[in-house]
This record gives C-alpha cells, sequence and structure tokens, in this order.
C-alpha cells in the first residue's frame, strides 16, 4: 500500500490521479494516468547527488528493453507478425545534435499519430505493439 505522501507525490507529478466517484470519506482510489513520460537525463546529469541513481535506473531501462527484444524473438508469430516487425540499426548517420533532436522529434510524432486516444477501440486483430527508440552519439572508434 503507497502512504499517503507517496500518493500525493506521485499525483504531483502526474504519474497517479484519484478516481472521483469512488471510495468513501476516509478511503480514496487512484489510478496511472496513461501518458507518455520523457526523462530529461541531462537535467540529472551534472547534479553528483542524483547522477548515481540516474545511471542505475538507465542501465536497468536498458535491460528492460533488452528483455523485450529478447523475448519477442523467443516467441512465435505466424507470417503475418513476422513480416511486420522489424528490428534496425541505421549507424551510418552523422548529425549534429539539433538534427539528432529533430530526428528524435519527427519520431515521436510519428508514433503519436498511431497511438489510439483515450476511450478509442483497436482494430480487429490489433495487438499490444511495443516501439523502443534507443538514438545517441558514439564515439569514433571502427564500423559498428
Amino acid at each position: 500500500m503507497i502512504s499517503s505522501v507517496g500518493q500525493r507525490c506521485r499525483a504531483q507529478h502526474g504519474f497517479i490521479e484519484e478516481e472521483t466517484g469512488r471510495g468513501t470519506k476516509r478511503e480514496r482510489w487512484w489510478r496511472v494516468v496513461e501518458d507518455t513520460k520523457v526523462l530529461e537525463t541531462a537535467e540529472f546529469h551534472d547534479d553528483p547527488d542524483t547522477r548515481g541513481a540516474l545511471s542505475v535506473y538507465m542501465h536497468e531501462l536498458v535491460q528492460q528493453y533488452f528483455s523485450r527484444v529478447t523475448n519477442h524473438l523467443s516467441e512465435s508469430w505466424d507470417g503475418d507478425w513476422q513480416r511486420a516487425g522489424t528490428i534496425s540499426d541505421w549507424r551510418d548517420l552523422r548529425m549534429t545534435p539539433a538534427q539528432l533532436k529533430s530526428l528524435n522529434d519527427e519520431l515521436m510524432a510519428v508514433i503519436a499519430r498511431h497511438t489510439l486516444e483515450p476511450g478509442a477501440e483497436a482494430a480487429p486483430g490489433a495487438l499490444p505493439i511495443i516501439v523502443q527508440i534507443q538514438s545517441f552519439p558514439r564515439k569514433g572508434r571502427g564500423n559498428g
């Protein structure tokens, strides 16, 4: 159970919201806010008090992304689903920070166009889809 302080903190940051119309005077119900969250890691990078926690969190997040892909690879899918998905890698791009930000903004806009509005009904046969995007600079070392 989450303490009332924990609930207020999560609500203050937009992670949960109160379900009005449920509960009693003494009992409050909460639900997860279904919204895209973006963590701006640059805001924490220079803070020595949060840098370690951020590093642990980011490594755990990348491990979860990796696990999603390996789980998918171990599953059996029919031909239509096999041909529809992709695991792709582009390593020959050269960009400035502004160009990389623009690329990410464009990719997010494409995802937003394909995201159902709250309460909208998915197409018959539609399954939940995971789209993972990682885009980052790399130091010049070889072709890999």
